[in-house]
């Protein structure tokens, strides 16, 4: 009789701890999941704080124009033409400033423009807007003329943007659903050349003395600075 007794006891206090060890056993689960996540959610909050400050450094922004000019590069090598900019600067995700632009078509300068600053709102994209609130260009000076183009003599800007493929008719027709608003445009001390026939075409655009003219002719045209020029919304 006592043995049996000795033997529930013990089989009794077996079940207690038993009860005891599962509850911890939870909540050390519970716990664990938690650390998980509470590391998660503290290696992507670094991760982007660290991607926002790298963003802001010179060495990111000067390693992103070059990938960006390099793929432009690249895509109009074939039309003997180039582009360069010195450098890039602003916040990038409100405003940027591209410094020191020169665009190059067969050999000859066709647009150089000091600073080009824009102030958009990269938020709006979410809701497929562009909403760009002002853009500003300091001392652009354009230089139109004529150049080879295949077959063809183009104005250098054509040129440029011509098609090398066949143009095959569009049968599809899709709607471009996103809104574009403009704010302020700025233009600081413009000008623009225009020469349908360079002599030479070894000899820079602006080196050859445009023809004084009565009437306006763009065929023979040169606008010298302009005064500040400003179109708000």
């Amino acid at each position: 009789m006592e043995e049996n007794q000795e033997n529930n006891e013990i089989e009794k206090t077996e079940a207690e701890k038993t009860e005891i060890k599962t509850p911890k056993k939870k909540r050390g689960c519970v716990l664990r999941i938690f650390k998980f996540i509470f590391y998660i959610i503290t290696f992507f909050s670094v991760l982007i704080v660290t991607f926002i400050i790298l963003f802001q450094t010179n060495f990111f922004k000067t390693w992103l124009l070059h990938i960006a000019i390099d793929k432009v590069n690249e895509s109009f090598v074939h039309k003997e033409s180039k582009f360069h900019v010195e450098r890039l600067e602003g916040a990038l995700f409100s405003d940027f400033k591209l410094i020191g632009i020169n665009a190059v078509v067969k050999n000859d300068t066709m647009l150089k423009v000091d600073t080009l600053s824009i102030n958009y709102n990269i938020l709006k994209l979410l809701d497929k807007e562009i909403i760009v609130n002002s853009l500003t260009l300091v001392n652009p000076e354009i230089n139109m003329t004529k150049v080879i183009s295949g077959n063809d003599t183009l104005w250098n800007l054509a040129h440029l943007f011509k098609s090398d493929e066949p143009e095959e008719e569009d049968t599809t027709t899709k709607e471009f659903d996103w809104g574009i608003k403009a704010g302020e445009f700025n233009l600081i001390n413009g000008k623009i050349r225009m020469l349908d026939f360079k002599p030479d075409y070894t000899v820079p655009i602006r080196s050859i003395k445009v023809k004084e003219s009565d009437s306006l002719n763009i065929n023979n045209l040169e606008i010298g600075k302009t005064d500040n020029w400003n179109q708000g919304t």
